[in-house]
């Protein structure tokens, strides 16, 4: 259960977000079922949040290294 609930807690501030995009782009589309925008908002808020989570971890990284070769340089 927990392996369920965690991505959900994660992404909780993207979901609360976009949710409302991705409701107009459903109704756009023709859908209307409520079921099917809270599991759209759901799996595309968690989409979201492991994309930013994976983005800053490789700026990050590259910081730590642009910082490290900085320091290593004879001055």
């Amino acid at each position: 259960l927990s392996s369920l609930l965690l991505p959900i807690s994660g992404a909780s501030l993207f979901i609360y977000l976009t949710h409302f995009q991705f409701y107009a782009l459903l109704m756009r589309a023709g859908i209307k079922q409520p079921a099917i925008h809270v599991l759209v908002a759901i799996l595309m808020g968690i989409a979201l949040w492991r994309l930013y989570s994976w983005l800053a971890a490789q700026v990050l990284g590259r910081l730590r290294r642009y910082i490290a070769e900085d320091d290593s340089s004879p001055v």
